[in-house]
C-alpha cells in the first residue's frame, strides 16, 4: 500500500512540475509577441477628477 502510495504522489508531482513548465512556456511565448495597434481613445482607471479635469497625476505637464 505504502508503495502504491508512494508512486501516485510521484505521478502527481512529475505532473505538477510538467505543467508548471508548460505555464511558463506559453507566458514565454506570449510574451514576444507585439499586438500593439493604433487606438483613438485610451481609459486611464483609478485617476481622480476635480471639477471635471483629471488630477495631476495623468496631466500632461507632468510629461505622463
Amino acid at each position: 500500500m505504502k508503495r502504491a502510495v508512494a508512486a501516485l504522489s510521484a505521478l502527481l508531482t512529475l505532473l505538477l512540475i510538467g505543467y508548471l513548465f508548460y505555464v511558463s512556456d506559453q507566458i514565454e511565448r506570449q510574451s514576444t509577441l507585439d499586438e500593439a495597434r493604433p487606438a483613438d481613445v485610451i481609459i486611464v482607471l483609478g485617476a481622480a477628477q476635480y471639477r471635471g479635469r483629471p488630477s495631476p497625476v495623468v496631466s500632461p505637464t507632468t510629461g505622463v
